[in-house]
């Protein structure tokens, strides 16, 4: 067995354990053993159908597990003017492997979090890692619920902790991603 059998395998192992085994696990470690791909090329090698490969990477990106970017349809050659406009564009999906690989050290991470920021830290983080990317105030809304209180003063602890993790680089801000009725508004990616 080589050492990128190996990696695959454990990827498999990090995803299934991550997302149970369904399109998910499996789109993933598609994209990781093959390289890049189209939502046309996942379908006609999974025999899946548009919404549940879709699906899949929504949540794979949404964890960040997965990239995507815009290419040309048409081979590149030295001979074609490149002054071309309305040039045909497909998305491709690429899977993010040292990004899977962390959450090896989620573990580790959720220990020290929970001894530097205490319960509600560790609560933040929690929902982060059940839930990839999401606004401070969907965070901030779901650790309140579940810590069952109703006093404001644990909402502004809560509150703090979570400005205190993104000043420590525990969590980190990314580019706004619109939705609208829970799906992405740019409709060019899926």
């Amino acid at each position: 067995m080589n050492n990128s059998s190996s990696l695959f395998d454990l990827i498999g192992l990090i995803l299934e354990e991550n997302f149970g085994d369904n399109d998910v696990t499996r789109i993933g470690k598609e994209l990781c053993s093959n390289g890049a791909a189209t939502i046309l090329e996942l379908m006609k090698r999974h025999k899946a159908d548009y919404t549940s490969i879709r699906n899949a990477l929504i949540i794979l990106i949404q964890n960040k597990l997965v990239s995507f970017e815009e290419r040309s349809k048409r081979k590149e050659s030295s001979n074609v003017s490149n002054l071309q406009i309305d040039e045909p564009k497909e998305i491709y999906y690429e899977f993010l492997t040292e990004n899977c690989l962390i959450r090896l050290r989620f573990p580790k991470i959720l220990f020290n979090i929970k001894s530097i920021y205490g319960e509600i830290g560790q609560l933040i983080f929690e929902e982060f890692i059940m839930f990839g990317v999401m606004n401070a105030f969907q965070c901030v809304e779901t650790v309140y619920d579940k810590l069952g209180t109703t006093k404001k003063n644990e909402l502004n602890n809560i509150k703090l902790t979570f400005v205190k993790m993104i000043e420590n680089n525990y969590l980190t801000q990314v580019s706004n991603i619109k939705f609208k009725d829970n799906f992405y508004e740019d409709k060019s990616m899926f």
